[in-house]
């Protein structure tokens, strides 16, 4: 237990009152292919687990949980200690590292199935969520993340609130990758989509930020966007130069709804 709960040679000899050499002795009787070398031992005792842990798509703040330690105050390793043990078991290779390789496998495995969706991927694996498979994919496959939301716009799913429903997950999220990694889909959308509803929705908007509310920004987009003091720009992309009031004014005059 106390191998597993992180402790040191050392750590573990203070613990029983005993010498370093009767713990080598102990390792060396149990584990006979360790020769007696605790680094050895650790790595056959926990490596498995944490593999299988890593795989089941479990955080490392969750993994830790499987940890108990006898002399913490939460009862479990610190985070420090779980670090310290990726390291040692899996050759200087850390938590980050292991889960792009082996969660990496078994998603990349899925999409090939056909579980192309966060959602879909998600059912086939124990611990994660939504959130979490999309987070993974927008850092680690963000070639597939982009892709994957090109085919629902194709499909005609072209606002940030219908991408988000589709895709299971914050509507924040699909207009980062948007605005940040997707610019030619961006441009396009304007043109053919938020341009034309902009100048029909200003009409019922009392100002800025709810034109935008009514276009499908989220509330924490256009709060950044307040926060940032880029509202402006925004009603100025989506109506070729003018504020709300010079839209507001001429689309009230103007639009050909009436």
């Amino acid at each position: 237990m106390l191998i597993k709960s992180g402790f040191s040679q050392k750590q573990i000899a203070d613990y029983f009152d005993v010498d370093r050499k009767t713990i080598f002795n102990r390792i060396k009787e149990n584990w006979p292919e360790t020769k007696g070398n605790w680094y050895d031992a650790r790595r056959l005792l926990l490596k498995p687990s944490l593999i299988k842990y890593v795989k089941q798509g479990y955080s490392q703040q969750e993994i830790r949980g499987f940890f108990p330690s006898p002399i913490s105050e939460d009862g479990l390793i610190s985070r420090s200690q779980l670090y310290n043990i990726f390291k040692d078991c899996f050759e200087g290779k850390t938590f980050d590292d292991l889960q792009k390789l082996y969660l990496g496998n078994i998603i990349d495995s899925l999409i090939e199935q056909g579980f192309t969706t966060p959602a879909l991927i998600t059912s086939n694996i124990k611990a994660m969520n939504t959130k979490r498979v999309w987070t993974f994919l927008v850092n680690n496959k963000l070639d597939y993340a982009i892709s994957l939301i090109s085919s629902y716009i194709s499909k005609g799913f072209v606002t940030t609130i219908q991408l988000a429903e589709q895709l299971g997950v914050e509507q924040s999220s699909i207009e980062r990758i948007i605005e940040r990694n997707m610019r030619g889909i961006r441009t396009e959308k304007l043109e053919l989509f938020d341009k034309p509803r902009a100048r029909r929705l200003i009409l019922e908007a009392d100002n800025a930020e709810v034109l935008l509310l009514k276009l499908g920004y989220s509330e924490s987009t256009v709060k950044t966007y307040r926060y940032k003091n880029t509202v402006d720009n925004v009603i100025n992309t989506l109506f070729d130069g003018m504020s709300f009031a010079e839209a507001k004014l001429f689309y009230t005059n103007n639009y050909l709804g009436h």
